[in-house]
Protein backbone atom coordinates (compact mmCIF):
# COMPACT_ATOMS: atom_id res chain seq x y z
CA UNK A 1 0.00 0.00 0.00
CA UNK A 2 3.23 2.18 0.15
CA UNK A 3 2.86 2.80 -3.35
CA UNK A 4 -0.79 3.64 -3.26
CA UNK A 5 -0.66 6.01 -0.69
CA UNK A 6 2.17 7.76 -2.68
CA UNK A 7 0.19 7.85 -5.83
CA UNK A 8 -2.93 9.55 -4.06
CA UNK A 9 -2.02 13.21 -4.80
CA UNK A 10 -1.89 12.69 -8.76
CA UNK A 11 -5.14 10.34 -8.79
CA UNK A 12 -6.96 12.43 -6.20
CA UNK A 13 -6.55 15.44 -8.69
CA UNK A 14 -7.55 13.74 -11.61
CA UNK A 15 -10.72 12.77 -9.90
CA UNK A 16 -11.28 16.44 -8.61
CA UNK A 17 -10.82 17.13 -13.01
CA UNK A 18 -13.20 14.46 -14.33
CA UNK A 19 -16.06 15.36 -12.14
CA UNK A 20 -15.55 13.98 -8.58
CA UNK A 21 -17.86 10.83 -9.32
CA UNK A 22 -15.59 8.86 -7.21
CA UNK A 23 -13.66 8.99 -4.17
CA UNK A 24 -10.05 7.92 -4.15
CA UNK A 25 -11.55 4.83 -1.77
CA UNK A 26 -14.19 4.20 -4.19
CA UNK A 27 -11.42 3.77 -6.99
CA UNK A 28 -8.92 1.89 -4.12
CA UNK A 29 -12.06 -0.65 -4.19
CA UNK A 30 -12.29 -0.76 -7.22
CA UNK A 31 -8.80 -2.01 -7.53
CA UNK A 32 -8.93 -4.16 -4.23
CA UNK A 33 -11.71 -6.45 -5.83
CA UNK A 34 -9.91 -6.51 -8.71
CA UNK A 35 -12.16 -4.84 -10.92
CA UNK A 36 -9.56 -1.85 -11.73
CA UNK A 37 -5.51 -1.82 -12.18
CA UNK A 38 -3.62 -0.29 -10.80
CA UNK A 39 -0.17 1.36 -12.15
CA UNK A 40 2.23 2.73 -10.32
CA UNK A 41 5.38 4.50 -11.27
CA UNK A 42 8.30 6.82 -10.43
CA UNK A 43 6.55 10.11 -11.56
CA UNK A 44 3.13 8.57 -12.72
CA UNK A 45 0.07 6.72 -12.10
CA UNK A 46 -2.49 5.46 -13.97
CA UNK A 47 -5.62 3.17 -13.11
CA UNK A 48 -7.58 1.02 -16.13
CA UNK A 49 -10.52 -0.86 -16.68
CA UNK A 50 -11.19 -3.59 -19.00
CA UNK A 51 -14.39 -2.99 -20.54
CA UNK A 52 -16.62 -5.31 -22.45
CA UNK A 53 -18.71 -3.87 -24.72
CA UNK A 54 -21.49 -6.05 -26.10
CA UNK A 55 -19.12 -5.84 -29.89
CA UNK A 56 -15.01 -5.79 -27.98
CA UNK A 57 -13.48 -5.55 -25.18
CA UNK A 58 -11.18 -2.10 -24.95
CA UNK A 59 -8.42 -1.08 -21.97
CA UNK A 60 -9.76 1.95 -20.47
CA UNK A 61 -7.33 4.26 -19.10
CA UNK A 62 -9.45 5.85 -17.04
CA UNK A 63 -7.62 8.03 -13.86
CA UNK A 64 -3.67 9.19 -14.89
CA UNK A 65 -1.99 11.66 -12.96
CA UNK A 66 1.96 12.84 -12.30
CA UNK A 67 4.41 13.83 -15.15
CA UNK A 68 2.46 13.73 -18.14
CA UNK A 69 5.04 13.13 -20.69
CA UNK A 70 6.52 10.20 -18.28
CA UNK A 71 3.11 8.55 -18.50
CA UNK A 72 2.55 7.98 -22.13
CA UNK A 73 6.73 7.47 -23.13
CA UNK A 74 6.24 5.14 -20.32
CA UNK A 75 2.98 4.27 -19.76
CA UNK A 76 1.73 3.40 -22.91
CA UNK A 77 3.76 0.56 -24.20
CA UNK A 78 2.52 -1.13 -20.56
CA UNK A 79 -1.08 -0.28 -21.54
CA UNK A 80 -0.89 -2.15 -25.20
CA UNK A 81 0.66 -5.10 -23.40
CA UNK A 82 -2.09 -5.21 -21.19
CA UNK A 83 -4.59 -4.95 -23.29
CA UNK A 84 -3.29 -7.29 -26.29
CA UNK A 85 -2.60 -9.93 -23.28
CA UNK A 86 -6.39 -9.54 -22.23
CA UNK A 87 -7.53 -10.03 -25.64
CA UNK A 88 -8.59 -6.56 -26.12
CA UNK A 89 -8.40 -4.89 -29.89
CA UNK A 90 -7.86 -1.28 -28.23
CA UNK A 91 -7.15 1.03 -25.68
CA UNK A 92 -9.43 4.24 -25.16
CA UNK A 93 -8.42 7.44 -22.82
CA UNK A 94 -11.15 8.82 -20.51
CA UNK A 95 -9.81 12.47 -19.65
CA UNK A 96 -9.89 16.32 -20.36
CA UNK A 97 -8.76 18.37 -24.09
CA UNK A 98 -5.39 18.02 -22.81
CA UNK A 99 -5.11 14.07 -23.65
CA UNK A 100 -6.75 14.55 -26.83
CA UNK A 101 -3.97 17.07 -28.01
CA UNK A 102 -1.19 15.00 -26.54
CA UNK A 103 -1.87 11.27 -27.56
CA UNK A 104 -2.89 12.59 -31.24
CA UNK A 105 0.60 11.87 -32.05
CA UNK A 106 0.77 8.56 -30.63
CA UNK A 107 -2.31 7.20 -33.11
CA UNK A 108 -5.36 8.46 -30.45
CA UNK A 109 -8.21 10.04 -32.33
CA UNK A 110 -11.14 11.73 -29.93
CA UNK A 111 -14.47 9.90 -30.75
CA UNK A 112 -16.98 11.60 -28.32
CA UNK A 113 -17.42 14.83 -26.26
CA UNK A 114 -19.11 14.64 -22.54
CA UNK A 115 -21.02 17.47 -21.82
CA UNK A 116 -22.27 17.59 -17.88
CA UNK A 117 -24.88 20.13 -16.20
CA UNK A 118 -25.49 19.69 -12.76
CA UNK A 119 -28.34 18.94 -11.32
Amino acid sequence: MDEWERCVPWLKAALEKSGNTHTIWDVWTKISEGHAQFWPAPTWAAVTQLADYPRRKVLRIWLAGGNLDDLVRDGLPIAYDFAQHHGCDSVEVEGRKGWAKKLKEHGFKQEKVLLRKEA
